[in-house]
Parts: structure tokens; C-alpha cells; sequence
């Protein structure tokens, strides 16, 4: 809390233009309002019914930003396949339909045995700039995520748009006419080393048994599939003690101690309220609610 009492202190935000620990969302930096999500797929028969968030091919649409829609947020594998993974559920990765070329469209697709086929062309990096930047195709570095038609509204496809020349890496300086290409990376979760919360709901009062993960990519999925989650605390297999390689998903948290080995403590960044216009009934004039960023 640096010297807050005595005087005015500078709390600085945080920086979304790099890959974070945390799983991510891709939201626009022209307009933050707007992030990529997958296209729910209605129910073949049943017009009442549910759509399903996460169905095989489902297209990959700019939405309006939304923390409880879990299906906005993704990770990124690690070299030497940096797959995207979907957060709701890390078995579907971004897809490419078709060839890797400029007007491409994505979906997502189940990765089944290791994805050896038809998915050697679903790589991806981001380029990291002071104000944001790019996510580009590795195997064509050219090629950014981008709203079909350049125009960046709920429900647009998204494609792959030129930003530079064949054989060039994207960079924001050379598609400075594409602004709707230039994406922040909003994390879920923010976290905190060597935190360990004593009173976890539900498992301080039921007894619930945590859930195995190995690794932190699936603790935090465990957490980003339930939107009741307001974080999780993830014991790797350096903690000390009987628990190991679990994780706690949290929908209430009480007694967080600092220090402890082997524990990570991500907190759910927040919740976005949608972008909601109101219009009065009586005039014409227009009045816009907008969520704190």
C-alpha cells in the first residue's frame, strides 16, 4: 500500500501487452468493449433449447467483452507448438478453415490424440508492442487476427487480414490503417505467489476434494469453467505436506496467508458488464451505460 496515509500514492495499471501467466482475453484496443469469442451453435432441433457455447467448428466472432463468458478466454501453448486453447475447455484449439492464407476464417476444433492432423497450420504468436499488439500466424507471420471486412462490431467473423509483406512478422507500424488488428491480452486471473487461503468455499464447510492439476494451465481451467469460481489456489508438487498437484476452486475466500511454499493464489481479475444503450421512450435522446475498465 506504499505510503498511502501520508500522502497521495500512484497505483499504476496493470500492462496487457504481453502474453500473461494468466489465461487471456484477445480485446480490442481501439475499442475495449470488444473481444473474440466463439459463436455459440443452436440446438439442431429445438429452437427454445440452449445454444451450445462450445460445439465442434463453431466460428470465432468478435462478441462483447464478458467475464462470465468463459469461452472469450484462451492460453497459449508453450514453443514449439503454441496452440491456442480454449479456457472453457482446453481440449479445443483455435482452427484455421481451409489454407493459411488472407481471408481465412477460424473455428475451434476438439484436439484428439495429440492433434497430428489437420492442425499443423493452427500456430500462433503475438507480437508485443508498448500499446498492444498483433496476433499473427506463425506459419504465415503476415496474417493477423482481424474482423472480417475490417469492421469491428458484435458478431463479425474472424479472419486473417495482411498486416506487411509475404515473409514479414506483423508488427502494429505496418497495417497502421488496420486498428481493429491491434489486440490487448486481458488476463482472468491475476496471480499471487506463495498465497494460500485457509477458508476455501466449499471445501472448508463439505469436504469437497480439490482437483488434480499438474500444472497451472489446468488449475486455472478448473476455475475459469465455473463461473461461481472467484479464484483458485493451485499446490504444485514443491509444497510442503500430504496435498500436492491440486487445486482449490474457490467461490468464497477467507484468511489468505503469504509465504507459503508451493502455493498460487489467481484471483478472477472482475466481472465486465455488458455495454448496455438505454433509450427513453419519449425522446430520441440516447444514454449509454458504461462499465469501469
Amino acid at each position: 500500500m506504499k505510503e498511502w496515509a501520508d500522502q497521495m500514492q500512484l497505483y499504476p495499471l496493470i500492462t496487457m501487452n504481453k502474453v500473461p501467466k494468466s489465461v487471456f482475453a484477445f480485446r480490442s484496443q481501439n475499442d475495449p468493449r470488444f473481444c473474440v469469442g466463439v459463436k455459440p451453435t443452436p440446438h439442431p432441433t429445438d429452437e427454445k433449447a440452449e445454444a451450445n457455447p462450445m460445439a465442434e467448428d463453431a466460428i470465432l466472432e468478435i462478441q462483447i467483452c464478458n467475464d462470465n463468458t468463459n469461452t472469450q478466454y484462451w492460453a497459449m501453448d508453450p514453443e514449439p507448438r503454441p496452440m491456442l486453447k480454449n479456457a472453457a475447455d482446453q481440449s479445443f484449439v483455435a482452427h484455421l478453415n481451409g489454407t493459411t492464407a488472407a481471408g481465412a476464417g477460424l473455428s475451434i476444433k476438439q484436439c484428439r490424440d495429440g492433434c497430428d492432423e489437420g492442425f499443423d497450420d493452427d500456430v500462433w504468436a503475438y507480437a508485443e508492442e508498448a500499446s498492444g499488439g498483433v496476433a499473427y500466424n506463425k506459419k504465415a507471420p503476415n496474417l493477423v487476427l482481424y474482423p472480417k471486412g475490417g469492421v469491428l462490431e458484435e458478431g463479425a467473423e474472424v479472419v486473417l487480414e495482411a498486416c506487411g509483406a509475404d515473409g514479414e512478422t506483423a508488427a502494429i507500424a505496418a497495417c497502421s490503417d488496420k486498428p481493429f488488428a491491434q489486440w490487448e491480452l486481458l488476463p482472468m486471473f491475476v496471480l499471487e505467489d506463495g498465497k494460500q487461503t485457509i477458508a476455501c468455499a466449499p471445501y472448508s464447510h463439505d469436504n469437497v476434494e480439490p482437483a488434480p492439476a499438474a500444472n497451472r494451465e489446468t488449475a486455472q481451467e478448473v476455475c475459469a469453467k465455473d463461473n461461481e469460481c472467484c479464484a483458485y489456489n493451485w499446490v504444485d508438487a514443491n509444497a510442503e505436506g500430504a496435498v500436492t498437484d491440486k487445486v482449490y476452486a474457490c467461490t468464497a475466500m477467507h484468511e489468505v496467508h503469504s509465504g507459503v511454499q508451493g502455493w498460487e493464489l489467481g484471483i478472477r481479475a472482475g466481472r465486465l458488464e455488458p455495454f448496455v444503450e438505454l433509450k427513453e421512450a419519449e425522446t430520441t435522446r440516447k444514454w449509454t451505460m458504461y462499465s469501469d475498465m
